[in-house]
């Protein structure tokens, strides 16, 4: 009965996405838009699913650098499939699932459970602040033209989001949340929940250390700027692909409020939504809406077709199912 509630909720919010990404292309007009596509000069999309492959190439970094500070030595190629593995899971499923994926593709690398799951949520929230980062540029010219209420909001939750896990890290220099924790674990009457605090207490440990290794962090914020920026690059491709001229930070701001958006998982992989605030944001930068919604869908498209292309293929290298994804958690 649980199961089939939960495989009802998951159809509805597909439904949903589905739902915000029909309305705005039947807002286009079918016609329209099969002229716009037909349109598409192929070199400039081809350039962009180049850009885009770029920026696996530093989240791989990024995730052997994380992996280095633990002591785990993993080949690129290994640390690309548990990752990109991860992606097509999230591209497909609710709730970040992609995310639980990767802790349990770790621990079957040899990663303790507290350890991978650090390193997974690091990576996160190294993610929002080169959002914010990339933002800056794009940010004083929308300040000019008296941006929309929910771009100063995005961009300030966002700044919120970061400033949360680096605030705590830097008042507990003696790690002294970890300590807390792991003692109320310890102390804990009931078996399973004293498990799970001591886990909390193990992965605030792990990502306390990286928090603080400033060689680590500044790899990896350098890292986490250049995916962004690639990724606008992709988007900005695809602008030129439809023969409109935008600035790129005008590319980059969308893609970046754009993965905010998606980072609430309203829908499975932001079907709808990261359309939606693809083609706002590109409007406000004078982009003609029927252009905008078929740049915000080929975008969308280019990424989650890579990586869904790729993610399979990898899922079949590690052997990886959900259900063996499940098996890998217990200790």
């Amino acid at each position: 009965m649980k199961n089939d509630s939960k495989r009802f909720f998951n159809a509805i919010i597909y439904i949903i996405g589905i739902l915000i990404l029909a309305g705005l292309i039947q807002k286009v007009g079918l016609a329209r838009w099969g002229t716009l596509l037909r349109g598409v000069d192929k070199l400039s999309v081809l350039s962009a699913v180049m850009v885009y492959a770029v920026t696996w190439l530093f989240r791989t970094l990024r995730l052997r650098s994380l992996l280095r500070h633990t002591g785990i030595k993993l080949s690129i190629r290994r640390i690309f499939e548990i990752h990109i593995a991860g992606f097509a899971i999230s591209a497909l499923l609710p709730a970040k699932v992609g995310d639980v994926a990767m802790v349990g593709f770790l621990k079957k690398e040899g990663v303790k459970i507290a350890t991978a799951a650090a390193i997974v949520i690091q990576t996160r929230i190294l993610d929002v602040l080169a959002l914010v980062l990339v933002m800056i540029p794009s940010w004083f010219w929308l300040i000019k033209k008296d941006a929309p209420m929910w771009m100063v909001s995005s961009f300030l939750l966002c700044l919120l989001l970061v400033a949360i896990p680096f605030g705590i890290t830097w008042a507990d220099q003696k790690r002294k949340v970890s300590s807390y924790v792991t003692k109320a674990g310890e102390k804990s009457k009931k078996p399973f929940w004293g498990l799970v605090l001591i886990k909390i207490g193990e992965a605030y440990d792990a990502y306390h250390g990286m928090a603080c290794d400033r060689q680590l962090m500044l790899f990896s914020v350098l890292f986490s700027v250049i995916i962004w920026m690639f990724e606008g690059g992709a988007c900005y491709a695809l602008v030129r692909a439809l023969g409109i001229d935008i600035p790129l930070e005008a590319a980059i701001l969308a893609v970046a409020l754009g993965n905010t958006g998606k980072g609430f998982q309203v829908t499975p992989g932001g079907i709808g939504v990261y359309e939606g605030i693809l083609t706002a944001v590109l409007c406000e930068f004078g982009a003609p809406f029927d252009v905008a919604v078929t740049v915000a869908v080929l975008d969308h498209l280019l990424k989650k077709g890579f990586n869904l292309a790729l993610g399979f293929y990898a899922l079949m290298r590690l052997r990886g199912s959900l259900r063996e994804v499940r098996k890998a958690f217990p200790d």
